[in-house]
């Protein structure tokens, strides 16, 4: 999701690796918030964690609940990570985001 001073990343995957001793990547999601107001690296927060399958091999559902707390990310309706908002060197998500969606 992007704003005019914010990105949060919900997932990230970095794909079929062409090398095998990156096959990690295979189970790897990764999730950031980005600060736009400050010049790289804006990474304020950032989290990286193997999941118990192979992402390509099925359809998955992947959610983010956003309160005035901070963040829960879930994976196929199962909680896989809670960020708070002190776990942020900032937290630059005040306002209204869009959704940016690519493969």
């Amino acid at each position: 999701m992007t704003s005019n001073t914010a990105e949060l990343d919900i997932f990230e995957h970095f794909g079929r690796p062409s090398q095998r001793h990156k096959t990690h990547l295979e189970t790897e999601i990764w999730s950031s918030i980005h600060d736009w107001t400050k010049p790289p690296p804006n990474t304020v927060w950032t989290d990286r964690m193997q999941l118990p399958f192979r992402v390509a091999d099925d359809f998955h559902v992947y959610a983010c609940d956003w309160d005035d707390d901070g963040l829960r990310f879930y994976v196929d309706g199962s909680l896989i990570r809670d960020v708070k908002k002190e776990d942020a060197e900032k937290w630059t998500l005040t306002g209204p985001m869009w959704m940016w969606i690519d493969s």
